[in-house]
């Protein structure tokens, strides 16, 4: 798990962008629980992120993004202009659902019959936006911008292929490009190895003579 704190040299850069950016987070932060529970109440399959995609979009363009939607199917791409010379990156989260009976043992349960978020693609599209929110509120002094990318369908492995044949670096490519996924880890607690990690997947084709 990766909890250290910065090295001093970053701490002193960091922390004048960082103390505006968890006060802009701080009273944003109803409002972004309130953003979560709603998807989460309102989940859809992949390829059908209409109402998701409309939400994500209206949300950037208030904080002052530049936003592209329809990308890939239902995707929405967001840029974030810093204030100051320096690299694009990009941060990207799925929007996505997936068929589920169970139950939904929260106040804010799924309104959706046979259909959940029990794979935090909710959470990571909060996370995207939460992002957005901070960045936003410090954009005239932040170097460089910031590609947000909200993807579709990624349960059924189309969304990001869909994405990258419809141009998704349009606005601006990034250097690199970074996402998380949820885990029961404790709040504020990153985890991370190095190799592989989490599942994945890959289709192969197999011959039996």
């Amino acid at each position: 798990h990766l909890s250290r704190p910065l090295p001093a040299a970053s701490r002193q850069f960091a922390d004048p962008l960082m103390a505006r950016i968890s006060t802009a987070l701080a009273a944003a932060t109803p409002e972004l629980i309130a953003f979560r529970r709603d998807l989460h109440q309102h989940p859809e399959l992949s390829g059908e992120e209409v109402r998701t995609a409309e939400r994500v979009a209206e949300r950037l363009r208030r904080l002052g993004l530049e936003v592209r939607t329809g990308v890939g199917g239902h995707g929405v791409v967001g840029l974030l202009r810093g204030g100051r010379p320096g690299p694009v990156v990009a941060f990207r989260a799925d929007m996505d659902a997936v068929p589920s009976t169970d139950p939904d043992p929260v106040a804010f349960a799924s309104l959706r019959s046979g259909v959940r978020h029990i794979c935090g693609h909710d959470i990571h599209t909060t996370l995207g936006l939460a992002l957005a929110t901070g960045f936003a509120a410090v954009r005239r002094d932040l170097p460089g911008s910031v590609l947000f990318i909200f993807q579709p369908a990624e349960e059924r492995a189309t969304g990001a292929q869909a994405m990258l044949a419809d141009d998704v670096f349009g606005l601006a490519h990034p250097v690199a490009i970074y996402a998380v996924h949820t885990a029961p880890l404790e709040v504020g607690t990153l985890g991370t190895t190095a190799g592989p990690m989490l599942a994945g997947r890959d289709r192969m084709a197999v011959t039996v003579t």
